[in-house]
């Protein structure tokens, strides 16, 4: 009996910590990236990896062996902090659900609560702007320009094939939103009628 008990426990712990750290709408790509109505898009760096990664695509991108030390160190740091905002902010989501909890609730410390969570959400924002400025800086707004311009085609062409595979309506074969061809029009002729 005891161990049944021990396997269920385990069981849902495992479940908890995996819808844990799914977060809401589900597993991001990026520990920086939330799914759902409010979605911004992935971090700055996210898509600028790829320059640290593919030294082809970076010399094809036009940048030097020093400015791609650069923005790998940069989105080092962004990351760095980042990882550490969204840590603060789901700590401060944590306390309002608490505080809203309470069976004697104090209505002026969920609103304390709620504005902190709004203040980090806010520099949030603002670490992701400063963040897209600074590897402005680095790589020139030409080529800023160009990178974006390669990286969100590619994330596009992605996108559409895994929606063409997985046949996702209107966007694949068999969706319900597929154009079907308009039947036939009957010339009236009787010759390519069939017959019973």
């Amino acid at each position: 009996m005891n161990r049944k008990i021990a396997q269920v426990v385990a069981v849902a712990m495992f479940a908890g910590t995996m819808a844990w750290a799914q977060g809401p709408g589900g597993p991001p790509c990026d520990p920086g990236m939330k799914r759902g109505p409010k979605w911004k898009g992935p971090p700055a760096g996210v898509g600028f990896m790829r320059l640290v990664r593919d030294a082809e695509f970076a010399k094809e991108m036009g940048l030097t062996e020093n400015e791609v030390s650069a923005v790998r160190e940069s989105i080092y740091k962004n990351r760095r902090e980042m990882i550490d905002l969204h840590a603060k902010a789901e700590t401060a989501k944590l306390e309002v659900q608490y505080l809203e909890s309470q069976p004697a609730m104090d209505a002026s410390a969920v609103e304390k609560a709620m504005d902190e969570v709004g203040k980090l959400e806010t520099e949030i924002e603002k670490a992701r702007f400063r963040h897209q400025e600074e590897l402005k800086k680095l790589i020139g707004e030409e080529r800023w320009q160009k990178i974006t311009t390669c990286v969100r085609a590619q994330k596009g062409e992605r996108i559409k094939q895994r929606q063409m595979a997985r046949g996702r309506p209107g966007q694949g074969p068999g969706g319900p939103c597929m154009v079907q061809p308009p039947p036939p029009d009957d010339d009236d002729d009787d010759a390519d009628d069939v017959e019973d």
